[in-house]
């Protein structure tokens, strides 16, 4: 019998001693652990929005993961994010309709701090659309229509978010000029144009919501 219990409570001595390491990330470990070695923090991205100045329309963001190697030493982390394809619709010039579909692309991986539960983060994301329609006819822009510079996004924490737990990660960004857009046209440049004038430009609001996944 107490062999059995022996054998039963080892992984929970191996979550408790995951979560003693996630507790020092959060700024409440005692000193005895500095040593310990990196730890890993899976996340669902279970939705998000992204607000376009602009447009002043909001798309939904699709799922995704975010996968996190924390130093529990330093707090530092590098992170992997992953973006399903969102999907947008809005009004331009406030009566014609325009639906696309949008990729966040990460340029490398996500790099942040954990400090005292708050994180402050920062990740290097090219947009991409495709599929869009101008009152319903499709625009065909090609398969190449992006911004030509990756979005700097700086993330921080949302107030009441608990690295054991997830929560709201917001910025405020600059959506940069596009490139390689093509609009019921082969001139690539007259459609760059256009989405610069309607999109690209400061003051566009970004949030994830996280949840714990390990």
């Amino acid at each position: 019998m107490l062999n059995g219990s022996r054998k039963r409570s080892r992984p929970w001595h191996r979550l408790a001693a995951t979560c003693g390491a996630a507790v020092l990330v959060s700024g409440l470990l005692s000193a005895g652990t500095a040593a310990a070695a990196p730890v890993v923090f899976n996340y669902d991205v279970t939705g998000g929005t992204a607000q376009v100045e602009k447009l002043d329309s909001t798309v939904e963001l699709g799922h995704g993961s975010l996968s996190a190697h924390i130093d529990v030493v330093s707090g530092e982390f590098v992170a992997d994010l992953d973006m399903e394809t969102a999907h947008g619709e809005f009004t331009v010039f406030g009566f014609v309709p325009v639906s696309a579909d949008l990729d966040l692309i990460p340029q490398g991986q996500t790099t942040g701090t954990i400090d005292g539960g708050s994180v402050t983060a920062e990740a290097e994301v090219t947009l991409k659309l495709s599929n869009v329609k101008i009152a319903g006819v499709p625009a065909f822009i090609g398969d190449n229509c992006r911004t030509k510079t990756p979005a700097t996004v700086s993330l921080t924490s949302a107030p009441g978010f608990n690295p054991l737990v997830g929560g709201d990660l917001l910025s405020t960004f600059t959506i940069p000029k596009f490139s390689g857009c093509k609009v019921l046209t082969v001139i690539p440049w007259v459609a760059d144009l256009a989405l610069d004038a309607l999109i690209a430009g400061p003051d566009n609001d970004l949030k994830l919501t996280l949840a714990w996944a390990n």
